[in-house]
């Protein structure tokens, strides 16, 4: 059978690495344990952010950017342009609004103890809320009224 993409030709690749340093032990744990946890770990990261990147407008403000009637501007003003820190500013908002809502959804499930359900729901309207104001700011600061 053939596996096609990124996520299971690192699998594999750490599973025949895992397979031949199996048992190498470090700190009372299997190296090759250590290893397979990381990588599958890592993989997802990196998809989040590639799809931040591209949501926020990242590619599209360093194109945007470069031209040199926007140089040195940190925020353009208007609807036309955007820079790179405002491509950076959105991929963030992004992040922490996603952040938020997953640390709602993670309280909403927390059955076994209630208070760490209720700290979670409310982390996560914070960091709703801290994105929400961060993007507020931002139209704001472009003129948008």
């Amino acid at each position: 059978m053939i596996r096609l993409g990124i996520k299971s030709t690192v699998e594999r690749a750490t599973g025949k690495l895992t397979q031949r340093i199996k048992y190498i032990k470090v700190g009372g744990r299997n190296l090759g344990d250590f290893l397979t946890v990381s990588v599958s770990g890592i993989i997802p990261v990196l998809y989040l952010m590639v799809i931040f990147f591209y949501s926020g407008g990242v590619v599209n403000a360093l194109l945007e950017g470069s031209r040199s009637s926007l140089a040195g501007i940190p925020i353009v003003p208007g609807r036309n342009a955007q820079s790179p820190t405002e491509g950076v500013l959105n991929a963030f908002m992004l992040a922490v609004g996603t952040a938020g809502v997953y640390l709602m959804y993670k309280g909403g499930r927390q059955a076994i103890r209630g208070r760490l359900g209720n700290s979670y729901i409310i982390g996560g309207i914070a960091m709703l809320l801290l994105s929400f104001l961060l993007g507020m700011t931002l139209l704001s600061l472009k003129g948008f009224r």
